[in-house]
């Protein structure tokens, strides 16, 4: 299974007009962006992210402190692409996922930041240090 799998589910529920469906494309769209990205930061060494619910923040975190100008952008549309999966996996009386073009967007991003952290891996020796150090010195991350 690879992160790309959920990319790919996700375009496919977005095709179902239907609510559950765009709730569901929205979901999977972050976690494929998620995956993507906390694959990339642990491939830098010397620590894991748990699976406590925190490892979201703290992912996030790490892509900010890396020093890679694309990277940040990622992290801010991954916690933008987060919120926005807490609404349709929390809040059912919303009605925002009746708009395709929000489904759209989202999966957008998603893809995005795939796309970000693919071209980042060339840059791996760049921000790999700063990663591993604030992981492991700030998050205490192991």
């Amino acid at each position: 299974m690879s992160p790309l799998d959920f990319l790919n589910l996700a375009t496919s529920l977005s095709q179902n007009g239907s609510e559950p469906y765009q709730r569901s494309a929205v979901s999977r769209a972050y976690y494929g962006a998620f995956h993507a990205a906390k694959l990339l930061i642990e491939s830098c060494g010397g620590f894991r992210f748990s699976s406590s619910g925190d490892c979201h923040k703290k992912l996030s975190m790490c892509m900010d402190e890396s020093g890679d100008a694309d990277l940040k952008a990622a992290s801010l549309k991954l916690e933008t692409l987060r919120t926005i999966r807490n609404d349709a996996d929390y809040d059912l009386g919303t009605a925002k996922f009746s708009k395709p073009m929000l489904v759209q967007l989202q999966l957008s991003y998603a893809k995005d930041i795939e796309k970000t952290v693919k071209a980042a891996e060339a840059r791996k020796k760049t921000f790999c240090p700063k990663v591993t150090k604030y992981a492991r010195e700030t998050l205490k991350l192991r």
